[in-house]
């Protein structure tokens, strides 16, 4: 793992398991944090955009997955213009909204409103978000405040 800090933490962006991930590369067209939901637009699948519901060009590609090498100086923040890591295909450590309860087995969707308080969060609720083809492997934990949870991708998104 080429991370700083302790490589086998649980927090968003954390791989969760090794071995079957599919990881491939875009070029970051806005700042990303590990853990993040990562789109592309139809037409420029070689660049990775945040979510935005006002946009229907955009479709889900994968999570910013924290095994890159970090920024050490911008504190997890990949910024824009650099090469950025979607974890297309595994299981990662994703935040998911606080409150959420029993979300084993359920669908993912994540929050692509912008300004709504849980912008680029997770949810197994589908009112308002955007379907990621993903599902949580497991219920919701608390983890240095963040509310997480393990989502599995098949790259069906």
């Amino acid at each position: 793992m080429a991370q700083y800090g302790n490589q086998y933490e649980v927090r968003p962006g954390t791989v969760y398991g090794f071995g079957k991930e599919i990881v491939e590369s875009k070029l970051a067209a806005v700042d990303f944090e590990w853990g993040h939901p990562i789109f592309y637009k139809t037409g420029d699948d070689a660049k990775a955009y945040a979510p935005d519901s006002t946009d229907a060009t955009r479709k889900f590609a994968g999570v910013f997955p924290l095994k890159q090498i970090s920024f050490k100086a911008s504190a997890g923040v990949l910024p824009t213009g650099e090469q950025i890591d979607v974890l297309r295909e595994g299981e990662i450590w994703v935040q998911v909204i606080t409150g959420e309860t029993g979300i084993a087995n359920k669908p993912a969707y994540v929050d692509n409103v912008t300004g709504s308080g849980t912008y680029k969060q997770f949810s197994a609720v589908s009112t308002s978000k955007y379907a990621t083809g993903g599902i949580f492997k497991t219920n919701p934990m608390v983890v240095e405040g963040k509310t997480v949870a393990v989502l599995e991708l098949r790259g069906l998104a």
